[in-house]
């Protein structure tokens, strides 16, 4: 049995409504249950609840996976974070889009200003994020399922919120 590292974060809302998170990392077996997560988080929030004055709104729990072989061990020459690939999607029970905007998005897979939606890669991945894969289905933050990919394109965005430099 191996370890994987994970977050939990744990919002908590004060009296005039502000929210701030603190993370607690870690680590467990590879062999932990989605249902046993959840008991050891929620008792962690019994824990915490008592020891506050604010309120938890949520706790969120994040496994760092570790990367997969084969992919990139350097980044392309000329990539760009700002550079995005914007995938607009239908969702069911919903009138609004749900988007995906993946950032230093490859150049070749460009057409003018659209994503080239019959690449072999772009396309797999567009199958992926509607079918879902063997153990995870995509949804919007709603929860409402995946229907079709809308449309692609090229976005640039001057100001990327997650940025940072190594």
């Amino acid at each position: 049995m191996a370890n994987v590292d994970y977050i939990l974060s744990t919002s908590v809302m004060d009296a005039d409504k502000e929210v701030a998170a603190t993370p607690l990392y870690g680590f467990t077996s590879d062999a932990t249950t989605l249902a046993q997560v959840v008991t050891d988080a929620q008792a962690v929030q019994g824990l915490i609840d008592p020891i506050l004055d604010g309120q938890i709104v949520k706790s969120v729990f994040n496994l760092i996976v570790p990367l997969a072989g084969g992919i990139k061990a350097t980044p392309v020459a000329g990539s760009e974070i700002e550079r995005t690939g914007l995938f607009n999607w239908t969702v069911n029970g919903s009138i609004y889009d749900y988007a995906i905007d993946l950032a230093a998005f490859a150049a070749a897979k460009f057409i003018g200003n659209a994503i080239d939606t019959g690449d072999a890669d772009v396309s797999a991945f567009i199958d992926a994020i509607i079918a879902g894969m063997t153990h995870l289905a995509f949804t919007d933050k709603y929860g409402n399922d995946v229907e079709a990919n809308r449309n692609a394109r090229k976005t640039f965005r001057k100001h990327r919120k997650s940025t940072s430099r190594t």
